[in-house]
């Protein structure tokens, strides 16, 4: 066969299957310990990644044996795991034995010439080290020599006629085979890495695989979406080697409940995107169907009943509940219109039988106050806590969204809430439902006696004037900062505990008019609490 040819086939092996080929074939061995072709070992091991150029002291088929065959360099039989590449050796637990001595035993090993010449060669203190090659040895705690080595190089120093320059010559060939020691031991960490990952991909491989045939396709592409990483946590997947029968019949009983746990996981985030889709659509139809509710109830608006207050109600939960295979449409929401008169009243109602049950267990009506809806009394004031500031009037109390009625845990009292339920109670306060559970701790205040007064000032009796009544005089109140208040935020804000008392008046014409051209700036965004008067 063509030299030309034999280069052109050698230039594709890796240099492990180089070796191989040399050491197997005796045609090849000729031609390939041939110095010409030098330069073919040289391109070989170029290939290599990160594996640093042959050292100077090896040629390139002994450094390709160095790295890449497991036998010993001393026996050239048995196998070594371990490479000193400091020393350019592969080590067997025998020879190593033989060949290595440690620093704290040369002194044993040495005769008494060679002893004075190890002591000579590190002139000015104990600089053996930088002349002296030394590796790290497992089972000794002292750095150690390589006995054949050590002996050359102590005989050559007794041999030397320049000692100075001796000291030189090794002191740049020790540093020069430190690093090359260095920039090996950085290559092999990578390749025993890369080694390791191999082999756990090709184990968890070979897992999936079982768990597919098992039926858990579903639940790997699942878990695909963050890189299968929840299986390799476990112990007994990831793991540097390939997946026996054994092994797997060992950890199958395992790995199948965990899976059943991910089938749990997965069938929940499916059924939450599923509700995400729908409720995005259901808030669509849902703000259609509540402007219709407004323009014909404007009330309605103060009792903040939104889209979730909506989706927990029985007619759109139907619809939101559906089978997932069953496409959900806008209309299907619309379809509701002639059913939302009696979605809102009972909503509405069932509020307002809790609200009056509070206003009842607080018995704060007067008898003079018979016959009167006690939460369209004007003195019928709510508040969540028994330290909560926030104090306000029936309805505009079930719309605040940082009140209980909107905050409190929809799970009190062991209730165990549905999917579907935990998913509408889990949207932000702003957006989210009604809950019952608030009622638990909305209280009835007692109104203080600048909350009376403020209504005297009306020429009201406190006891029985209502809401509608207050409203229909459309008067302003200014407290002793100046700042211009509705009715209503005047006695909310007079039924804070811990507010001075005192300092109300009735404000002015002229107040009242520049306060209600205000109330009406800020009506958009229906956050007006009070307004100051300069």
């Amino acid at each position: 066969m063509p030299a030309d040819i034999v280069r052109e086939i050698c230039l594709c092996l890796h240099p492990r299957d180089l070796l191989s080929l040399c050491r197997t074939v005796k045609f090849f061995h000729g031609i390939l310990m041939y110095k010409d072709f030098a330069p073919v070992w040289r391109d070989c091991l170029k290939r290599v990644d990160g594996l640093p150029q042959c050292p100077p002291g090896l040629i390139e088929p002994a450094y390709v044996s160095l790295v890449f065959s497991p036998n010993c360099t001393g026996c050239g039989e048995r196998k070594a795991t371990a490479v000193y590449w400091v020393w350019f050796a592969r080590l067997c637990a025998a020879c190593k034995k033989s060949n290595v001595v440690s620093d704290e035993e040369v002194a044993e090993f040495l005769t008494d010439t060679q002893w004075e010449s190890f002591e000579d060669i590190g002139a000015d203190g104990d600089e053996e080290d930088k002349v002296l090659v030394q590796a790290s040895v497992s089972g000794c705690k002292r750095p150690c020599y390589l006995k054949p080595d050590l002996l050359q190089v102590l005989a050559a120093f007794r041999q030397a006629t320049d000692t100075h320059k001796f000291r030189h010559e090794r002191w740049r060939l020790v540093r020069q085979r430190n690093k090359f020691a260095s920039a090996c031991q950085k290559w092999q960490k990578k390749e025993e890495e890369n080694q390791k990952a191999t082999l756990e991909a090709l184990r968890l491989d070979q897992i999936v695989e079982r768990l597919c045939a098992l039926g858990w396709s579903a639940e790997i592409d699942y878990l695909r979406e963050q890189d299968l990483q929840a299986l390799k946590n476990f112990g007994s997947v990831s793991l540097p080697k390939k997946l026996t029968k054994n092994a797997w019949d060992k950890m199958r009983a395992e790995v199948v409940e965990y899976m059943a746990n991910v089938r749990t996981e997965r069938l929940q985030r499916e059924y939450q995107m599923l509700l995400e889709r729908r409720y995005a659509v259901l808030a669509d139809a849902g703000n259609e169907l509540l402007d219709r509710q407004f323009a014909k109830r404007p009330e309605l608006i103060a009792y903040g009943l939104n889209t979730a207050d909506l989706a927990l109600q029985d007619e759109f939960r139907a619809i939101m509940c559906r089978p997932s295979d069953v496409e959900i449409a806008k209309s299907d929401f619309l379809a509701l219109d002639n059913r939302m008169d009696t979605i809102v009243e009972r909503w509405t109602r069932h509020i307002e039988k809790h609200l009056r049950k509070r206003v009842v267990k607080a018995a704060l009506v007067s008898p003079r106050a018979a016959g009167i809806d006690p939460l369209n009394l004007a003195l019928t004031i709510f508040k969540f806590g028994k330290y909560d500031e926030y104090c306000n009037l029936f309805p505009f109390f079930t719309a605040s969204f940082d009140c209980s009625l909107r905050t409190a845990p929809p799970d009190l009292q062991g209730r165990v809430l549905s999917p579907y339920e935990k998913f509408i109670f889990g949207k932000d306060p702003k957006h989210g439902p009604f809950r019952d559970t608030g009622f638990a701790k909305t209280r009835v205040v007692k109104p203080r006696a600048d909350t009376l007064a403020i209504i005297r000032m009306a020429g009201q009796d406190p006891d029985t004037v209502t809401a509608a009544e207050m409203d229909a005089l459309d008067l302003r109140w200014v407290d002793r900062y100046d700042d211009v208040y509705h009715w209503r935020d005047a006695v909310a804000a007079s039924s804070v505990e811990n507010r001075t008392p005192g300092g109300w008046r009735l404000a002015t014409p002229e107040e009242s008019v520049k306060a209600k051209e205000i109330e009406i700036d800020h009506l958009q965004d229906s956050d007006l609490e009070h307004l100051h008067i300069e």
